[in-house]
């Protein structure tokens, strides 16, 4: 799971640096494994959390 620290870290920004590229930034969802839409994309919040899915605690966490 990934906290929003502040406006640069954008999806694309983390799926750059988790996954290794920006374009799959749609695999990232929120914490209940649910896909963000682009405009939740676009309008993400500093604080909000989200799964990326390297991240072992999301699954076990919230499973689907």
């Amino acid at each position: 799971m990934e906290e929003l620290s502040d406006r640069s870290n954008t999806l694309f920004n983390l799926a750059q640096q988790y996954l290794g590229d920006g374009n799959r930034w749609h695999e990232i969802t929120h914490r209940d494994g649910s896909p963000l839409t682009e405009a939740q994309a676009a309008d993400l919040q500093v604080g909000q959390e989200v799964c990326i899915p390297v991240d072992k605690h999301c699954s076990e966490a919230h499973p689907r």
